[in-house]
C-alpha cells in the first residue's frame, strides 16, 4: 500500500521531504491516512462550509469516494 501523508494542520501533503506542510510551509505533524481508517480521518478533517447538513454530507461523500478511488488506484 502506498503511504499517504497529510498534515494535521490543514490536510496537505508534505513539501518534498522537509517536514513542512506544502500549504502553509510550517513544520507540521503528518499522519499516514493509508494506515488509518479513512472515514475517521476524513470526517474529522474535512468540512464543507455554507451549506445545509444534508448537502454537506452529500458533497463530503462524493469527495471521500473520489479520494478513496485515487488512493486505491495509486
Amino acid at each position: 500500500m502506498i503511504e499517504v501523508l497529510l498534515s494535521e494542520c490543514c490536510g496537505s501533503p508534505p513539501w518534498f521531504e522537509t517536514g513542512l506542510c506544502s500549504s502553509c510551509r510550517e513544520h507540521a505533524d503528518f499522519i499516514d491516512i493509508s494506515k488509518k481508517k479513512k472515514d475517521d480521518w476524513f470526517d474529522s478533517h474535512v468540512e464543507v462550509i455554507g451549506l445545509d447538513d444534508k448537502t454537506n454530507k452529500e458533497i463530503k461523500d462524493k469527495i471521500k469516494e473520489k479520494l478513496e478511488k485515487e488512493i486505491t488506484n495509486g
